[in-house]
Order: structure tokens, then C-alpha cells, then sequence
């Protein structure tokens, strides 16, 4: 994988961490805690499933330069 991915990937980790942990952690009733877990979860799945679509991209990207590399 390229740099920028791995920062991305890096990037996204632990943004995903920091919320949880702040989540958790923080004086809410274990039903507002529990509401925010849901909606943080289904928000960065989101996020993270357009990243994979971004990243799958770029791979593609680079395997076509690559092809046409081969073939010059």
C-alpha cells in the first residue's frame, strides 16, 4: 500500500478509537451512551465503507498505470 493509504487507514483507526473511548467514558445514562455507540457506529461505518470505495479506487488506478507500464 502507498503512504497516503496507510495515513488514511491510520487516520480513520484512530478517529474510530478516539470516539468510542470518549463515548464511553463519558457521564451519560447507559441508555444515551448506548444510543450514541449506535449512531457514532452506523455514522463511521458509512465513513469507512466510502474510504474503501476511495482506496479501491486508487488501487485500481495504479494496477491500470501499471499495466500500461508493462505493455510500453
Amino acid at each position: 500500500m502507498n503512504n497516503k493509504t496507510n495515513t488514511l487507514i491510520g487516520f480513520v483507526s484512530g478517529l474510530a478509537t478516539g470516539i468510542a473511548l470518549g463515548v464511553l467514558f463519558a457521564p451519560n445514562k447507559g441508555s444515551s451512551t448506548r444510543e450514541n455507540l449506535a449512531f457514532n457506529a452506523e455514522y463511521f461505518g458509512e465513513v469507512i465503507k466510502e474510504k474503501a470505495f476511495e482506496i479501491k479506487d486508487d488501487i485500481k488506478h495504479i494496477v491500470s498505470e501499471e499495466k500500461e507500464n508493462i505493455r510500453a
